[in-house]
Formats: structure tokens, C-alpha cells, sequence
């Protein structure tokens, strides 16, 4: 979400985006979730309640978690989140050992 640009996906999934990052505040609550979320329901890749890149996206989620220290299933603030992705992250230049094979880790990583 970071580093969303609102290219190379359907209308739908933009606006959608959009939308949820639009609702998030600070304080917002958000349930860190191991599976299609509101996020994944406009997404082109999501078919029938599955991602068709789901062990790699899966894998991506694992890193940042782990990078993180922590868990599927814990509810944070989100900005609390945000915090915890740049302490472990973005500071210590973890992004292109995480997200490295992204099709769009050139996006991420000229910032």
C-alpha cells in the first residue's frame, strides 16, 4: 500500500485500493489476516476466493511478519503497522530481500 501507484491493474481493483487506503487512519484497527482480504475482492489475480499467485503473495505476507515480529490474527492500529514496516523494513533496507521478485519492486525501491 505504501507505494501503490494505481497502475497495471483492473479499474476496479484501483478504486477499490483507492477507497481502503482513503478509510485508513492512525488509529484505524486492522487485522493482520493469512488470506484474500477486502483488499485481494477487486484484484484481477483473486478467482473464487483464491489468489492465482497465492503461495507467492503468501510468502511475501511471511516475510514482512516475520521482518516484523509480528503474526496472522493480531489486530494493530494501523498506524502502529505502518511504524513497525519502517522500523524493520524501510530502515534497515530489508524491501528487496522481502519484495525483491515483485513484478513492482522498482516502485519501491526508487524511495
Amino acid at each position: 500500500m505504501r507505494h501503490f501507484e494505481g497502475k497495471g491493474y483492473s479499474a476496479e481493483f484501483v478504486k477499490n485500493m483507492t477507497n481502503v487506503m482513503e478509510t485508513l487512519q492512525e488509529d484505524t484497527p486492522v487485522l493482520l489476516w493469512n488470506g484474500g482480504d477486502v483488499i485481494c475482492a477487486q484484484c484481477p489475480n483473486y478467482k473464487d476466493g483464491s489468489c492465482i499467485s497465492r503461495d507467492k503473495v503468501m510468502g511475501y505476507d511471511a516475510a514482512v511478519l516475520n521482518a516484523t515480529g509480528l503474526r496472522a490474527g493480531m489486530k494493530i492500529p494501523y498506524g502502529d503497522f505502518q511504524e513497525k514496516i519502517e522500523e524493520f523494513i524501510m530502515k534497515p533496507q530489508k524491501i528487496k530481500e522481502i519484495c525483491g521478485a515483485c513484478q513492482w519492486a522498482e516502485i519501491c525501491h526508487k524511495s
